[in-house]
């Protein structure tokens, strides 16, 4: 049942999202333990996938992985907790590193020198700047920081990429 989730459920996942993501899911029925010999330790399900038509086609699928796999390795802790974790700051800043190398953006502070410092506090204020918006850009919803992943749907996911993208996060 995984695969057919729903936003919210104890089932949402990284597993979830990637397949709604490219496909509709839809549940048909439930096939018992007992229709197979040997009968299997779970009941099974028969599902559908349609594949959707509406992926954005500039959606780096490298960067996606990426970001989901950081968010759903801790789906029980708010966005902000997640992306507040050293390893996970560490790895964003060495890649915000290699994005300004790329893009010819200086790294150049006059108060500190070391390179990894700067892409830190640079990245840390991006990600600041990001968490402080509601989820969606829409007004009435809830700040980005005190959302859990289990309660984005793939377009709030969509969104938020889009957001940390252009700002110079990159999870990949």
């Amino acid at each position: 049942m995984r695969l057919v989730a729903q936003v919210g459920s104890k089932d949402w996942s990284r597993l979830a999202v990637n397949v709604q993501l490219l496909a509709e899911t839809r549940h048909l029925f439930g096939v018992s333990r007992n229709c197979f010999s040997p009968p299997p330790k779970v009941d099974s399900s028969i599902i559908t996938l349609k594949p959707r038509t509406d992926v954005p086609s500039e959606l780096n699928f490298s960067e996606w992985e990426a970001f989901t796999k950081v968010l759903y390795s801790t789906k029980n802790k708010t966005l902000n907790g997640t992306l507040g974790i050293t390893s996970i700051k560490k790895s964003l800043a060495t890649n915000y590193i290699t994005y300004c190398s790329m893009n010819s953006i200086s790294l150049d502070d006059p108060e500190e020198k070391n390179p990894m410092k700067v892409a830190a506090i640079r990245v840390g204020h991006a990600i600041g700047a990001v968490m402080a918006l509601p989820i969606g850009g829409e007004v009435g919803n809830e700040a980005a920081a005190t959302t859990r992943p289990r309660m984005l749907s793939v377009e709030h996911l969509l969104w938020l990429l889009i957001q940390l993208n252009k700002r110079g996060i990159h999870f990949a």
